[in-house]
């Protein structure tokens, strides 16, 4: 991919930043929210054994043993609706990203296609240029989650670590 396809498609792109930033929203929520499993382990463990139980600096000092395990099973079980609904929003927001983004990207090249002069449709033929017309946009379809969307996710997950 050169250079300027990369510009062409972020210029594309930044026209949908609202569910751009969604998609990342969610990603980032999908990648962060497992990272808290540990914590919750810990805290079980520190329950069980007798220490001062501490989550997130917050302490909770006085609590039975049965109490940790109640409330440290209650954010597990958070944790994984959690995931859940960030994994399904994420897949969804990225699907209706990438449609809209092709959708946007057909239209205008289809614009473009339009004010070519007659003398390259003898060239080039109508068929080979309605062909690359309808079929060059599919090809970026998984553009945006492939570079953007997963670029930015790799880095949240490598800053959360």
């Amino acid at each position: 991919m050169t250079r300027s396809q990369l510009q062409l498609e972020w210029s594309h792109l930044s026209r949908h930043k609202l569910l751009f930033g969604m998609v990342l929203l969610a990603c980032g929520l999908w990648e962060l929210i497992p990272l808290q499993v540990p914590v919750l382990a810990g805290l079980i463990v520190d329950g069980l054994t007798g220490k001062r139980v501490s989550l997130f600096g917050f302490r909770w000092p006085g609590l039975a043993p049965l109490q940790v395990l109640e409330i440290a099973s209650l954010g597990l079980l958070g944790l994984a609706v959690a995931h859940g609904v960030s994994a399904y929003a994420s897949t969804f927001l990225e699907a209706r990203l990438n449609r809209t983004f092709v959708t946007h990207a057909r239209q205008a090249v289809l614009t473009k296609v339009m004010g070519i002069s007659l003398d390259h449709y003898q060239r080039h033929g109508s068929g080979e240029l309605l062909a690359r017309a309808l079929h060059d946009p599919d090809r970026m379809r998984g553009f945006t989650g492939r570079v953007f969307v997963r670029t930015v996710t790799n880095a949240v997950r490598d800053a959360g670590l």
